[in-house]
This record gives C-alpha cells, structure tokens and sequence, in this order.
C-alpha cells in the first residue's frame, strides 16, 4: 500500500517506536520504502484477522486520520436526544 510521505515519520515513529509496536501487536513484519511511502506488511498469518487490524492502523495513519503519538479520547453518548 502506499501512504503520503509526510505521514510516514508517523508510521515509523520516534527510533521506530510505532512501527516496532504495530509489527508486535500484529506478528507483522512492515517495510517501509520512504521515498515512496510504499508499506509492505508481511505476515501475520496466525490468526490472520491481526494482519487484517496491523493493515487497518498503517492505513489510518496514511490518511492522517490517526496518531499513535496522541491519545485517544472516545466519547460515548448517554440518554436520550429527545
């Protein structure tokens, strides 16, 4: 898959950090072809829904929709809207 180039420092992260910790999350091997913004994912094959996720996250952080770096903050909706 290929991902903007700017966007790639993110997928690597700091001393490779985040692309360390998605290839350990996912039992992935992802290379990284910075000139291009070519991502390769290898593996992953046991079970292979955590190659499918690992995939998912370098594609989120390509659209820029995603930031390892930054937590996460979820809302969840109580009650009515009535």
């Amino acid at each position: 898959m290929k991902i903007p180039r700017d966007r790639v420092a993110v997928l690597i992260g700091r001393d490779g950090a985040t692309k360390e910790a998605i290839e350990r999350a996912g039992d992935v091997r992802i290379h990284v072809d910075s000139r291009e913004g070519e991502v390769t994912i290898e593996g992953g094959s046991d079970p292979p829904l955590k190659a499918v996720i690992s995939e998912s996250v370098v594609q989120a952080i390509g659209r820029g929709g995603f930031n390892p770096a930054r937590p996460c903050t979820c809302s969840t909706r109580t009650g009515s809207s009535s």
